[in-house]
């Protein structure tokens, strides 16, 4: 058992001070691992609180690029029926045209 104490008092950085016993040295290792633990979970708390904030911070902006992406896509797609619409009236046109100056095989459509 004093072994076991001894090393966890060097593994962890626990001087230990005259000749306890080892419940008390026990004691001491423990008292220094729950600090650190307690160390380390205000770290993880703290983490944890900086990343909900970054995440509502970042909602808003997400959100309008969200709909800025499917404007996006609307328009792309209102740009494609458009741009068949141009091309389907200039086809028309051309035929209007060839009607009118009598020669319908001019026109390849």
């Amino acid at each position: 058992m004093t072994s076991f104490v001894q090393s966890k008092l060097k593994q962890f950085g626990v001087p230990p001070e005259g000749l306890q016993d080892n419940a008390a040295q026990l004691e001491k290792v423990f008292r220094v691992v729950n600090d650190r633990n307690t160390f380390h979970q205000r770290q993880v708390d703290e983490q944890k609180l900086q990343n909900q904030n970054v995440t509502a911070e970042l909602a808003e902006p997400l959100k309008l690029l969200q709909q800025e992406q499917q404007r996006n896509q609307l328009l792309q797609a209102k740009l494609v029926e458009l741009s068949t619409t141009i091309s389907q009236m200039e086809t028309e046109n051309k035929k209007l045209q060839a009607k009118i100056n009598d020669n319908p095989t001019s026109v390849q459509g």
